[in-house]
This record gives C-alpha cells, sequence and structure tokens, in this order.
C-alpha cells in the first residue's frame, strides 16, 4: 500500500500517500498520521486484505504503543502472555521470567499473537482515517524538485501528495527510485513455520504442559533452532524452525526433511510430538534474506520517506522486526502531529530518520547476535554459553569466557541470553517511541524560542 497527503504553504493537514502493502508498520502509519489530522489515501496491490502469517512476538516497548491506541482489550482477548522465557539444548540451559514481572519493570506484557489477529486490531483502528483502494499496483515513482511527488499506477493513473511514504516491505517499488538500493542478499538460512490447534497437544501428558503453562520456548541446535509459543487465546501453537536453507523448489519431501533435521533434539520428545503434528498442507517454508539497513530513509526530493521493512529489514532472531515498524509509525505520527508548513517537511522526515535509525541498527546487530549464539556448534563454545547463560539467569554478568564484563560497553557482544540481560531489556523494552519523538519536538521548540528571543 501506498499512503498520499495534500497542502499548500500553511494548512491544517498535509495530503499523505502511503503504500503500506496492508502490512503491520503500514497500518499503524496510517492510523498515526490519520489521528494527527492528515488526509491519508492507502494504495493496496492485493484485492482484498487477508489474514496472513503466523505468530508475532509483541514485546513491552510495541505492546504499549497499542495499549495506549486503544487495542489492549483486543490484545488480551487474541493474544497470549508467556510467563516465562526458556532457552534448551536437550534440556533446558536458561530461563527468565517474562509475564507479570516483565511487565511491572517495562511497564507494558509481553504478548504472543496471530499476525492476521494484528492486523485485523489495526485495520479497525486506522479504518476511519483512511482512503483504502485496493487493486492498485504502484508501477513508479515520478518527483521533480518543485511539485508534489506522485505515484504511478499499472493503469496509468496518478496519485499525488505532499508525502509518499513507502510501507511496502523488503522489495519496496518506491526504495528502487533512491538510487542506491541495498542489496538483499540470503542468509543461509530458512524457515519452517506451522501452527497446530491446541486441541492436539492437551491430549498428550507431554505437550499440555506448553497450553497450561505458556512459555515462550528456544531450543537451540548447530546451524538451527526451533521457537515455540502459544496464540490466539492459547488456541493454537505457532512453531518456527530456523534451518540451513537448501536450493529446492519441491516441496513434496518438506514433512519429512524437517522432522529429520531435528531428531534427537530434546530427550522429553517434546520437539518431536509437535512436529508430528505438522502436515503437508499447514506447513510453510521460506528462506531468510537480508539487507543492510539503508543509511538514507529519505528521497532527495525531500518529500518521500521509506518505513518499516522498505528501509531496514529485520530478521527474526530478535522477534523485533515488527516492533521497529510500530514504532517508526509512532514516532513519524508524533513529529507530523504540530507541524502544517509544506516547506518544513524534509526537515520533519530528516528528524524522524535521524531519530529512528541508531536503535533499528542497535537491534538489527541484536538479532544477527541471536543467530550466532542459538546455532553454536556442539563443543567448547557452546559449554561455555551454556554456562553463561545459567550465570546470567543468577543476574550474573560473565563472558562466555568466564570472565566478567562490567566494564565492556557493547553489551550485546557479551550477553548470551538478551532477554536475561536487565540492561539490554530496559534498552529494548523500556523504549517508548511516541515520547522520544515528542521529546524532540519539545527541544525544537525551546530553540525557535530561545532564537527568537
Amino acid at each position: 500500500m501506498f499512503l498520499v497527503s495534500s497542502c499548500v504553504e500553511f494548512r491544517s493537514h498535509f495530503q499523505i500517500l502511503l503504500k503500506v502493502g496492508a502490512g503491520i508498520g503500514g497500518l499503524s502509519a496510517a492510523f498515526c498520521l490519520g489521528r494527527a489530522g492528515h488526509n491519508i489515501t492507502v494504495l493496496e496491490k492485493a484485492p482484498r486484505l487477508e489474514e496472513v502469517g503466523a505468530g508475532v512476538q509483541v514485546g513491552p516497548n510495541m505492546s504499549r504503543l497499542l495499549i495506549r491506541w486503544g487495542l489492549g482489550p483486543q490484545l488480551d482477548q487474541y493474544g497470549v502472555k508467556p510467563r516465562s522465557f526458556s532457552l534448551c539444548q536437550c534440556k533446558e540451559v536458561a530461563f527468565s521470567p517474562l509475564g507479570e514481572t516483565f511487565e511491572q519493570v517495562h511497564g507494558a506484557p509481553y504478548y504472543h499473537i496471530h499476525r492476521g489477529d494484528l492486523l485485523n486490531m489495526l485495520y479497525t483502528i486506522a479504518k476511519p482515517f483512511m482512503n483504502l483502494l485496493l487493486s492498485e499496483e504502484v508501477m513508479d515513482l515520478h518527483q521533480t524538485p518543485y511539485s508534489r511527488p506522485a505515484v504511478i499506477m499499472k493503469s496509468g493513473q496518478r496519485f499525488a501528495g505532499d508525502l509518499i511514504i513507502g510501507a511496502d516491505g523488503v522489495h519496496s517499488i518506491i526504495k528502487k527510485n533512491f538510487g542506491k538500493p541495498s542489496e538483499i542478499k540470503p542468509t543461509g538460512d530458512a524457515a519452517y513455520r506451522v501452527t497446530i490447534p491446541t486441541s492436539y497437544l492437551v491430549k498428550d501428558p507431554d505437550l499440555i504442559g506448553l497450553v497450561e503453562n505458556p512459555q515462550y520456548l528456544c531450543w537451540m541446535g548447530p546451524e538451527k533452532h526451533i521457537v515455540g509459543y502459544c496464540i490466539r487465546a492459547r488456541e493454537e501453537y505457532n512453531l518456527v524452525m530456523i534451518h540451513p536453507a537448501v536450493e529446492s523448489t519441491d516441496k513434496s519431501n518438506d514433512v519429512e526433511r524437517m522432522r529429520s533435521l531435528y531428531k534427537g533434539w530434546d530427550t522429553r520428545q517434546v520437539v518431536g510430538k509437535l512436529q508430528a503434528l505438522a502436515t503437508s498442507r499447514t506447513l510453510i517454508r521460506s528462506v531468510l534474506n537480508a539487507s543492510t539497513p539503508l543509511d538514507s530513509w529519505v528521497h532527495d526530493q525531500g518529500h518521500i520517506v521509506l518505513l518499516g521493512d522498505a528501509c531496514h529489514p529485520m530478521l527474526p532472531y530478535r522477534a523485533q522486526g515488527s516492533a521497529m515498524a510500530v514504532e517508526d509509525a509512532a514516532a513519524l505520527g508524533e513529529i507530523f502531529s504540530d507541524f502544517n508548513e509544506w516547506k518544513r517537511i524534509p526537515d520533519l522526515l530528516y528528524a524522524f530518520q535521524n531519530l529512528r535509525l541508531p536503535r533499528v541498527l542497535w537491534t538489527c546487530e541484536a538479532s544477527w547476535h541471536n543467530r550466532r549464539v542459538f546455532h553454536l556448534p556442539d563443543g567448547e563454545e557452546q559449554e561455555a554459553r551454556d554456562r553463561t547463560m545459567r550465570a546470567e539467569m543468577l543476574g550474573q554478568t560473565i563472558s562466555s569466557n568466564g570472565s566478567s564484563d562490567e566494564g565492556c560497553e557493547n553489551v550485546i557482544y557479551y550477553t548470551q541470553n538478551l532477554l536475561g540481560n536487565p540492561k539490554l531489556n530496559h534498552e529494548q523494552f523500556g523504549y517508548d517511541a511516541e515520547l522520544e519523538a515528542r521529546t524532540w519536538k519539545q527541544g525544537m521548540k525551546i530553540s525557535a524560542m530561545i532564537n527568537a528571543s
């Protein structure tokens, strides 16, 4: 989807065009900018908005925004609050409390939710503020230095606006017009994803605990790992299995290959029993690609900006991709909530970029760190990792080589269980994107008053 808006030199609102691709970041941006008073037009390639995907992790940095936007009851209805995070390799290696403890520390809950439910929630709050046009495929972008930018549709029609936001994902059409698109490269990993009705789990004494005591589980192993948790008010179990990618378009043997990859991974046979419930109809395989976050999200023309995966694709190892897109939307909406001078749009977009870029780079680094930690081969380094994780579980900050790292500047480098580190948790989950943007605005107003005096 795209989003467009219009204005003259001074106006109470801008005309914003947003290409969101029916995604989490795009719908969030439509809501945040629409409630700020701007006219929002959303262009979506698909003929209808469909429920797609599987589980999404909603950390406190994301849930506090959704709750503030009025979605708290829906999160409680459709989401699941995991009580703990458990890292396993055959048996439990480390444990970190989530649930009420995490909520008290960070001021908002940690949820697991189905992507389709989250999209429906966001669509509900964005709908009053946007004009949604379906079956509208954007083919190109037209811009000149002194006129409003426009998108050119497959039909030949043009939509112009004061601001165009490309929230159209990793293969963004808008990004291609920036001159230096980031190169998309394979990570070497692929993912099997499956959702399983928990009605099957409760019949098995080895699996019923996954439903009765919902946890965020992560099984680690050489070159691969598995994540599992409940979604949809514990009616479904979401299983994500990361493994080395194989060049093949044949999916006929995916189920058998998936099961063989993780054979013997845990002594209780939980993984094997969960995988036995997967079928070729429900199993989804996808390759995980990556690209370096762009160092510039604002087009030289000054009235075009990227958001979410279009400018900073986030791998799933830190489970923060959706949160970063929602934070982008929240910050952009706050920055544009009081300003109505057309010529200031470029300055506001660069302020947005400067506010967000360091945070997404830091989060991206944490994601890559988790990949390395989770996928260590069996041996000395893996054993040192496990010892460090157990120490961190007890509140100790010990590096994987056994020494103290209290003075280390970059905590990510020595932390083995990121969710078990209070400092990193505060930086990741205590963050409030709207508050940060509001603080920036207040600083700008104070500067303007000083300059005027």
